[in-house]
């Protein structure tokens, strides 16, 4: 039923975005934030909606009127610089079939950003797509904070695909979408839209600190503390705050991540990985640093002696501990043998 309403809904938005572009730049974010085709159990996973989206918005920039030209900001001058930079690397790139492969997937990207300073301008469509990049992260805010909450944060935020897929993805997504997030909840007029606005805002820093990503909780803790300056009721913030993380001290999990792990991996497996981690221990480190500059079917078959000793290295709760010592033996200077008289 999800994929036949997905589809039916991308058909029906190809003639509006035939007519009104803008509403493509609106469609192709929701697609490229969201993935509501990822959401479902059947074929629209493999549709390419995000192409047929931003190829109807290409075909309707083409006739319509109500466009501008490019906004030649600095932040646009310096993303076009940095467009040009990276398609100058790629031609010197170690491995070009795949480096044109990623060349073209951002390619894409930038060129959306370029159409989208030429479609939306004005009050109206800037707020319509505002709320749009707010709503979006929103979704999986309130979805990450209310599971958070009912599972004591024993597991972690994960996003279900995109761009966003792992935690640090998600939990830096929603990280910066945080301000967005403020605006939204402080402009709406008192009753349960603010109510509503404020609870989206907070399920969605809950959110983010249960991704169990440091990143995210770098990006959080600046985001948050912009906010913090910038507030007006600083005092009643704090008086809120830590009586909460006091509170919430005790329901923290100690390593829920490394307790899945355990639990789901088959005790052979751990022994296996604890072998392969000793062993690597004796290889130096050059041998790991010539793996960057192997082709992708290399480095997948180096993968029993590269990323198996890391995931034995967080089963033993020591990743540091069991992993220094290697690399300080491997780079340790060996000492002169004594000159002959």
């Amino acid at each position: 039923m999800r994929d036949v309403a997905v589809l039916l809904l991308i058909i029906g938005l190809v003639p509006v975005i035939l007519r009104k572009p803008w509403i493509g730049i609106i469609a192709w974010f929701v697609i490229s934030l969201l993935n509501p085709h990822k959401l479902t159990w059947g074929f629209a996973q493999e549709l390419p909606v995000a192409n047929v989206v931003g190829l109807a918005t290409l075909a309707g920039l083409l006739v319509t009127k109500e466009k501008r030209a490019v906004a030649l900001s600095p932040e646009m001058i310096l993303l076009l610089l940095f467009a040009a930079f990276v398609t100058l690397t790629t031609i010197f790139s170690w491995n070009p079939q795949y480096a044109w492969a990623q060349w073209w997937k951002v390619l894409k990207i930038y060129l959306m950003v370029f159409v989208t300073s030429m479609l939306i301008f004005g009050q109206y469509r800037i707020k319509a797509l505002f709320y749009t990049v707010a709503g979006c992260l929103a979704f999986f805010g309130l979805k990450g904070g209310i599971f958070s909450i009912l599972g004591g944060g024993q597991q972690r935020v994960q996003g279900h695909a995109g761009f966003m897929n792992g935690n640090t993805d998600l939990g830096l997504g929603m990280a910066m979408v945080l301000p967005l997030l403020y605006a939204v909840a402080a402009e709406q007029p008192r009753g349960w839209r603010r109510w509503a606005g404020w609870g989206t805002f907070w399920l969605t820093v809950i959110a983010t600190i249960f991704t169990y990503s440091r990143g995210a909780w770098l990006g959080m803790a600046a985001v948050m503390g912009l906010l913090f300056f910038y507030s007006k009721r600083k005092m009643l913030i704090v008086s809120c705050i830590f009586p909460l993380m006091i509170a919430a001290v005790p329901f923290i999990p100690t390593s829920p991540t490394v307790d899945a792990v355990k639990t789901s991996v088959p005790a052979p497996l751990r022994a296996r990985c604890g072998r392969a981690a000793r062993a690597v221990r004796k290889l130096p480190v050059a041998f790991t640093a010539s793996a960057r500059f192997q082709s992708a079917s290399e480095r997948a078959r180096m993968s029993p002696s590269t990323m198996i000793p890391a995931l034995a290295a967080t089963l033993s709760r020591r990743p540091v501990q069991s992993m220094a010592p290697a690399t300080m033996a491997a780079t340790r200077r060996r000492p002169r043998p004594p000159r002959r008289r």
